[in-house]
């Protein structure tokens, strides 16, 4: 991320332990965005406000870990859903408490078939940028040998036509191997579309920067 001048948002799932606080800070420091991914692992948004209420839902979701990164001097303002599920009324309820969200998309999707470039919903126009509340971030297919040729060239139609693009993943693969989770985007592929981001003169942000 140094290297390319890149900020990523990190979405914190789970309890925000010391050590947690810790790894948190040295990402701020870097100039990286920090959001919630739920405290209730796996459990979709959507069924805990049917469930819970909205009360309850940010008293259990948001309240416990953002007292916990306030403490350590910390910032929390995004929130990503869990398995992507959301509607309306969620959509209002989070954005009481934080001031963008994380959806996701296209994790279905046959890059040789189906390349990102080509789908429409994958790109924000500047003005859509500057209003989006929900983010719909694409997914990086790391299972496909054409992941990073597909996403360069997604990359060069949003340089070309300012656009803004969001991309996801579950966690960073150090070994270069693919996981058993596919959602895992490995290192040389992370750097493979940083390196191409930068060489388009791309501003590589995380949410606490965007407009």
């Amino acid at each position: 991320f140094r290297k390319y001048n890149a900020h990523a948002t990190f979405f914190i799932n789970g309890a925000i332990t010391d050590d947690v606080k810790a790894k948190m800070a040295t990402l701020a420091a870097d100039g990286h965005s920090l959001g919630f991914h739920g405290s209730l692992a796996g459990q979709k948004v959507t069924d805990l406000l049917d469930s819970l209420g909205a009360e309850e839902l940010i008293a259990r979701e948001i309240a416990p870990e953002r007292e916990a990164a306030r403490t350590a001097g910390l910032s929390m303002d995004c929130f990503a859903y869990p398995s992507s599920a959301r509607n309306a009324a969620t959509d209002a309820v989070l954005l009481g408490v934080v001031s963008r969200l994380r959806s996701g998309q296209l994790f279905a999707r046959n890059p040789a078939t189906e390349p990102l470039k080509d789908q429409g919903s994958a790109f924000l126009s500047a003005e859509e940028t500057k209003t989006a509340k929900v983010i719909v971030a694409s997914c990086i297919i790391s299972k496909s040998d054409l992941c990073c040729s597909e996403i360069g060239a997604a990359l060069e139609r949003a340089a070309a036509n300012d656009e803004t693009i969001a991309l996801y993943s579950h966690a960073i693969e150090p070994t270069g191997a693919v996981a058993a989770d596919t959602h895992n985007v490995t290192l040389p592929q992370l750097e493979k579309i940083l390196e191409k981001a930068h060489l388009l003169n791309m501003s590589i942000i995380g949410f606490d920067e965007l407009p």
